[in-house]
C-alpha cells in the first residue's frame, strides 16, 4: 500500500466552494416550477398559493410551522431566487427556508416528525424571539395539537437534543422589513452549506449535510412572498491535492463522512461520470482509482442535471513517484533464525527509512534493511515492510508460516542388574528419531528406532541424546546422561588363536558363574559366521566346519548369570593364527 507523506489536507472545501460561487457564468440553470411542489407539515399551518407560471409562491396566513418544498432532493447545487414582504401583512415574525429535508415531504396530521435543516429569519424582537437569522439543525417530532410542543423551539428557540441552534446572525438591523425585496443565493454541498442575503454572506455552515428536499419555511408570516427561484448543478468534490504512484485516490462527490445516501436517485441530479485524466473513467459516485504513471493529471466530474443539461468541474492532482516495498523470507522453523530479504525497489528516488514489524502488532520492530528473526512461539505470523523515500512511503504485507519443532523428550530404565537400558520415547510432532548413547567406542551406539534399547559394554557415565525431526523438517534435541555401574569381573578376549596348540584356541566368557548365553558373531561384512549357547565350548574360529579367516570380527553376547544378573556386550575380536 503506497500513500503520500505529510500530505496536504484534503482539498479546502473553503477554496472549492468559493471557486463555485465565482464562476463566471452558469452552465446550467433552471427555473423551478413551484406547481411541482408540496405543503410539507400539518396542512392547517400554512396557506400556500402559486402563481398559474409557477413562477412564485405566497403563505397567506399567520399559522403555525410549515414549509413548501421541491419534489427531488438537492445537493452540489446554487439556488437563487427572491423573497418579499408584503406590508399589507403587518406583522413581524418568522420567513425562512429549509434544506436536507428527510421529513416532512408531504403534508400530514398534526404530529409530526421533522428532519431538516432550517433557516429562520425574524423581522423583530418580540417576546423573548430575536431579531435576525437562526441556523437550525432539527430532528425531532413535535405534537402541534400541543403549543408546549413546539413554540419553546419554533419561536423562542430553546434548544434540546433534536432541535439545536448551530449558527446565528442577530446584529441589529438584521430583520426583514416589509416591501423590501431580497436576493437570496443559496448554496450546500455535502460539507458546506453558504447562505446570502443581497449578495452578503450571512450563514456559512461546515458540517455534514445529506441530500434532500430544498423549500421555504413560514411561522405565523401571512403575505410572504417567494419568486423567481432557480436552481444550477454545481460538480464539486474532494480529494487530496498530492498521491503517489500506486496509492488508491478516494474521490467523494458524496462525502461518505458525512453522508449515508449511497445514490441521487430522488435528486435534481440524473447521471455523473468521473474523467481521471489518465483514460480511467467511473460512473461510481464514490469511486477509487489509482495511477501507474507520476506526473499532473485533471480530474473531471460531471454531472447531469434532471433535464439531460451537463455541468463540468476539474481539479489537478500531482502524482509523485515513491518507492515500492517487497520482501521475502526464508521458511523455517519454529526458534530457528529466519532471514528476511528486503526486494524493495526505490524506482529512482532514495529510501531514507526501512521499517520491519514482523508480527502485525503495529510496534516497529527493527530499521535495518536486512535482518533476521526467531519465533520462539510456532504459528502464523503477518510481517510487513515499510519503505520510506522523502515524500512517499510503501508497504507491503506477507504471512510466515512456520513449520513447528518436535517437542522432544524421553524416559530410560535399566533391564536388571545389567548395562542395558530401555529407552521410552515421550516426544511429539515428529516423525524420525536420531539416538545417540554416547559410546563412541563401540560403533554402534545410534539408532533411528523409536524406543530403542542399548547394551553399555563398560561401566561409566554416558550422554544420550535423542534429536527428533518434523515432517518439516525442524529439529529438537534432548539429552540425559547414563549412569552405569555394574560390577563384573568377566573377561572378554580381545583376540584369539584357533591353531591346536591348547593356548586361546577359543573366545569365550571367562569369570562370571554364567547359567545362559547367546553369542552371535559377524565377519567384516556383517554375514553371521557363528551362533552359540554352549558357554564353556564358546566359537573356535570355524564357520559350518571351514576354518575362518585371519581378521575382526564382531560379537554380540547376552548372558544372565546364575544370581539373575543380565549382561550384555559388544565388541570387536582378532582371530589370529
Amino acid at each position: 500500500m503506497t500513500y503520500k507523506l505529510n500530505r496536504l489536507a484534503q482539498l479546502s472545501l473553503l477554496l472549492s466552494t468559493i471557486a463555485i460561487f465565482n464562476m463566471a457564468s452558469a452552465q446550467c440553470t433552471h427555473d423551478m416550477d413551484l406547481n411541482d411542489w408540496t405543503i410539507a407539515g400539518p396542512l392547517g399551518n400554512g396557506q400556500w398559493t402559486v402563481t398559474d407560471d409557477g413562477t412564485a409562491v405566497s403563505q397567506d396566513v399567520n399559522g403555525l410551522p410549515t414549509f413548501f418544498v421541491s419534489p427531488k432532493d438537492m445537493m452540489n447545487v446554487r439556488v437563487t431566487g427572491k423573497l418579499r414582504v408584503d406590508s399589507l401583512a403587518e406583522d413581524n415574525d418568522y420567513i425562512g427556508f429549509v434544506f436536507g429535508v428527510q421529513s416532512p415531504t408531504t403534508y400530514g396530521n398534526n404530529l409530526t416528525t421533522f428532519d431538516c435543516w432550517m433557516i429562520d429569519w425574524k423581522s423583530d424582537v418580540q417576546t423573548s424571539a430575536d431579531e435576525g437569522f437562526s441556523l437550525i439543525d432539527i430532528n425531532y417530532t413535535f405534537d402541534f395539537d400541543n403549543p408546549n410542543s413546539f413554540m419553546p423551539f419554533f419561536w423562542t428557540h430553546n434548544t434540546i437534543n433534536g432541535f439545536q441552534i448551530t449558527n446565528t446572525h442577530y446584529d441589529e438591523g438584521s430583520g426583514w422589513e416589509v416591501d423590501q425585496e431580497y436576493d437570496i443565493e443559496f448554496l450546500f454541498t455535502p460539507t458546506r452549506m453558504i447562505f446570502k442575503v443581497n449578495n452578503e454572506v450571512i450563514l456559512d455552515k461546515l458540517d455534514c449535510f445529506e441530500p434532500g428536499r430544498f423549500g421555504f419555511y413560514n411561522f405565523s408570516q401571512a403575505g410572504t412572498n417567494y419568486s423567481d427561484f432557480k436552481y444550477e448543478v454545481l460538480p464539486d468534490f474532494n480529494l487530496p491535492t498530492e498521491v503517489c504512484l500506486n496509492e488508491s485516490v478516494h474521490l467523494q462527490m458524496l462525502d461518505a463522512n458525512c453522508s449515508s445516501a449511497s445514490d441521487l436517485s430522488n435528486s435534481v441530479i440524473s447521471n455523473w461520470s468521473w474523467d481521471f485524466g489518465d483514460s480511467g473513467t467511473s460512473f461510481e459516485l464514490n469511486p477509487t482509482h489509482e495511477y501507474t504513471e507520476a506526473g499532473q493529471f485533471p480530474i473531471t466530474l460531471t454531472l447531469t442535471d434532471e433535464f439531460g443539461c451537463e455541468s463540468q468541474n476539474s481539479h489537478l492532482i500531482q502524482v509523485e513517484n515513491g518507492p515500492t516495498a517487497d520482501f521475502e523470507v526464508s521458511t523455517g522453523c519454529t526458534g530457528e533464525e529466519l532471514a528476511f530479504s528486503n526486494l524493495s525497489n526505490s524506482n529512482g528516488t532514495t529510501i531514507i527509512s526501512t521499517q520491519w514489524d514482523i508480527d502485525s502488532d503495529g510496534v516497529t520492530d527493527y530499521v535495518s534493511p536486512e535482518i533476521s528473526h526467531t519465533y520462539e512461539v510456532n504459528g502464523t505470523y503477518q510481517a510487513s515492510l515499510i519503505v520510506t523515500s522523502q515524500s512517499c512511503a510503501d508497504t507491503v504485507s506477507h504471512m510466515v508460516s512456520l513449520y513447528p519443532a518436535p517437542t522432544t523428550n524421553f524416559i530410560m530404565e535399566q533391564v536388571g542388574h545389567s548395562r542395558t537400558f530401555e529407552f521410552t520415547n515421550l516426544t511429539a510432532q515428529a516423525a524420525s528419531y536420531l539416538w545417540n548413547f554416547g559410546d563412541p567406542n563401540t560403533g554402534l551406539d545410534t539408532s533411528t528406532e523409536e524406543n530403542p534399547t542399548y547394551s553399555y559394554v563398560e561401566n561409566g557415565e554416558y550422554d544420550v541424546t535423542l534429536t527428533a525431526f518434523s515432517a518439516g523438517g525442524c529439529e529438537n534435541v534432548y539429552a540425559l546422561k547414563a549412569l552405569v555401574n555394574v560390577d563384573d569381573d568377566t573377561f572378554i578376549p580381545s583376540a584369539f588363536s584357533p591353531n591346536g596348540d591348547g593356548k586361546n584356541d577359543l573366545f569365550r566368557l571367562v569369570g562370571y558363574d554364567f547359567e545362559s548365553m547367546n553369542m552371535l558373531i559377524f565377519n567384516q561384512w556383517g554375514e553371521l559366521v557363528f551362533a552359540g549357547k554352549d558357554i564353556a565350548q564358546g566359537w573356535d574360529g570355524t564357520t559350518k566346519g571351514t576354518v575362518g579367516e585371519i581378521g575382526n570380527y564382531t560379537y554380540i553376547i547376552d548372558a544372565t548369570t546364575v544370581d539373575g544378573l543380565q549382561l550384555s556386550y559388544k565388541g570387536v575380536v582378532a582371530l589370529i593364527r
